[in-house]
């Protein structure tokens, strides 16, 4: 069962090797090779990406990494509202080909993808000469007119994902299923906490019928109620293990389980280890087990 995951803010970074299970989220996602080789699993189709390629992900599609030797990636997590216009797109459209490569668009577009990452590092690491110099560069691109800084990253961002999207083959879907399944999901992850969550309270909550509710659960994210449900519980669960020194016992109780007991069985069957062993685990690994 997929883990479910969601980012206030967008992710732009560059990466080296990662590998990631499987997971989805309401937020699009892109990866660019800048180098090596990469393999992005996405709803059960393989991609193996090389040099120059790209992949995007939309709000939604289960999907997971693999790496497969030495590589160096561009990695983008937006919620479609940070792109405006072609934010919605993302909601509303489905790619023909979720795969490109950068040989398909002028030349500078890879460059400018790494541009973003490094703008981006640069504005969270609050190193100003270095976020002016890439701005400048993302300036004189065909882009960007003129913005502030973190103005010139999204408006990068979202010209780049308007002509990847020109490239994908994109046709309608069901964009009132996203918005549904987006309203389900912030629901359940309010009332993680509660044992007693159910279908029953998700309806009243949602204002959706029992039948609908599984049917978009169903169809969307290829699960159950449920399993829906516990995957959101041991999400939470791995942050406060990774984040907090709370025992397990406390973080069972406080991510809705019943009993300890219950809570070290679902644990392992989505992550293959208990909750002991993650903990123990991501104090080796940081923040790579937390993206």
């Amino acid at each position: 069962m997929p883990v479910f995951f969601t980012h206030s803010q967008p992710i732009i970074l560059m990466k080296r090797e990662i590998t990631y299970y499987s997971h989805f989220h309401y937020e699009a996602e892109l990866i660019y090779v800048v180098s090596g080789r990469y393999r992005v699993i996405s709803k059960g189709v393989t991609y193996d990406l090389g040099e120059g390629d790209i992949w995007l992900g939309f709000p939604f599609d289960e999907h997971s990494y693999v790496d497969i030797g030495d590589n160096v990636t561009m990695l983008a997590i937006f919620a479609p509202e940070h792109l405006g216009a072609v934010g919605r797109l993302l909601c509303t459209r489905r790619p023909g080909r979720p795969v490109v490569n950068i040989s398909e668009f002028p030349p500078g577009f890879g460059d400018g993808l790494v541009r973003v990452a490094q703008m981006w590092m640069a504005l969270n690491k609050r190193d100003e000469s270095a976020v002016r110099n890439y701005e400048n560069e993302l300036l004189d691109s065909r882009y960007i007119g003129s913005a502030t800084t973190r103005e010139t990253v999204l408006a990068y961002l979202s010209a780049a994902i308007g002509e990847l999207l020109g490239a994908m083959d994109i046709s309608p879907r069901d964009s009132a299923g996203v918005y549904s399944i987006q309203k389900i999901v912030n629901c359940c992850a309010d009332n993680i906490s509660d044992p007693e969550l159910s279908m029953n309270k998700l309806t009243a909550a949602v204002g959706l019928s029992r039948s609908q509710i599984s049917r978009l659960i169903s169809s969307m994210m290829k699960t159950s109620f449920p399993k829906f449900l516990h995957a959101l519980r041991i999400r939470q669960a791995r942050q406060l293990l990774m984040f907090t020194d709370k025992t397990v016992t406390d973080i069972a109780f406080e991510c809705g389980f019943m009993s300890q007991r219950n809570f070290n069985r679902v644990f392992r069957e989505i992550t293959g280890m208990t909750p002991s062993e993650f903990r123990e685990r991501s104090e080796e690994l940081g923040n790579d087990m937390s993206l």
